[in-house]
């Protein structure tokens, strides 16, 4: 009769260990790695997609894509950008593979400030949504301009620059 009184005492502190050790894994596992900036992210990606390591040289990342739904204003952004190719402060990337914006200005350019990425990997970062100029201010974005159809109507007039960085 003794024996089958400690039975449940046994199993209850079987269960206090049991319940410390999924709390104490539960708070390990759980605690998240810290999250990266977006600047970061952008860093890495060059890192890792076109083993690029120049990041902190550039002021502005002018993004072509084949995102939003005004192929025209992507159209007129990408060929007003080739003014910039020159200008050393301002990084091209073309994400897309030239089938709805044209992207020939680019190709026929051999510049070590643009890169392609016609799989659109820069995409699946999930910070443009459209054709895009972002500003790059001490290791951080300062702003992010994504060109749609929208702030091309709210300024009525084109609000691309002529020349970025200088």
């Amino acid at each position: 009769m003794i024996f089958l009184k400690n039975i449940p005492f046994q199993f209850l502190d079987m269960s206090k260990s049991l319940i410390y050790i999924m709390l104490f894994v539960l708070v390990f596992f759980s605690c998240a790695s810290p999250q990266k900036s977006d600047y970061e992210k952008i860093n890495n990606y060059l890192r890792t997609v076109h083993n690029y390591h120049k990041l902190q040289l550039y002021k502005n990342i002018v993004v072509i894509n084949e995102s939003g739904t005004c192929m025209n204003c992507n159209n007129s952004f990408s060929k007003s950008m080739t003014k910039n190719i020159e200008n050393d402060n301002v990084l091209f990337l073309i994400c897309s593979p030239g089938r709805k914006v044209d992207i020939s200005g680019y190709l026929d350019t051999e510049k070590s400030n643009i890169l392609f990425d016609f799989h659109n990997k820069f995409g699946k970062l999930n910070l443009v949504n459209h054709c895009a100029i972002i500003k790059l201010e001490d290791k951080k974005i300062d702003t992010i301009i994504e060109i749609d159809v929208n702030n091309v109507r709210e300024k009525n007039t084109i609000i691309f620059p002529t020349k970025l960085g200088d």
